[in-house]
């Protein structure tokens, strides 16, 4: 379980997992924790006989709110499934593991609390580059060596910050109709 606050690149950090993985030719499921139901446990079950399943799931939060009694067991079911399957699972959300450890029974926090503990925050000082080039790439721009050490001395450091940049030359972009570029 990787917690960070709002904004902190917790999307970010799982499209880039994702990405990472697909280059070395497996290819994990993003999901939004709202889109675990049993619908997608029973496929699990299916799927995972024709080879591993490997699942991000963010906003994990958005699962166990307003589920009733059922949510235990259909994350019980759907994390013993990946074991059996040596499968991957990892799970970001906004709540701290304590915050979870009230919302949610015993049966779940038994299978957060071996990978509980990472905590998001701002990117180091060396991640900068490569944190801007990612964003840029998820939102289809590719940026040259000079275009992102440009935008790495005059952006801040954080994920909020950097993506806030992107989104205004988009919509730049977008009102002056013409293409992205830095001049924006």
């Amino acid at each position: 379980y990787v917690q960070g606050a709002e904004r902190s690149g917790k999307t970010h950090t799982g499209v880039y997992i994702a990405t990472e993985l697909t280059k070395e030719g497996l290819y994990p499921q993003l999901l939004d924790g709202a889109e675990l139901s049993e619908e997608l446990v029973s496929d699990v079950v299916e799927r995972s006989k024709f080879g591993k399943g490997l699942f991000i799931v963010d906003n994990f939060q958005s699962f166990y709110e307003g589920l009733e009694g059922r949510a235990s067991g259909l994350f019980v079911n759907f994390g013993e499934q990946l074991i059996n399957q040596s499968s991957a699972l990892v799970i970001f959300g906004k709540p701290s593991i304590e915050e979870v450890s009230e919302k949610v029974d015993e049966h779940i926090m038994s299978r957060l609390l071996p990978g509980a503990g990472y905590i998001m925050g701002n990117p180091e000082d060396d991640e900068i580059g490569e944190l801007i080039n990612c964003i840029a790439h998820q939102r289809g721009m590719n940026l040259s060596d000079r275009k992102l050490r440009y935008i790495e001395k005059r952006i801040s450091r954080s994920v909020a910050e950097i993506d806030s940049y992107f989104q205004r030359v988009e919509y730049l972009a977008r009102v002056l109709d013409s293409p992205i570029s830095l001049a924006l």
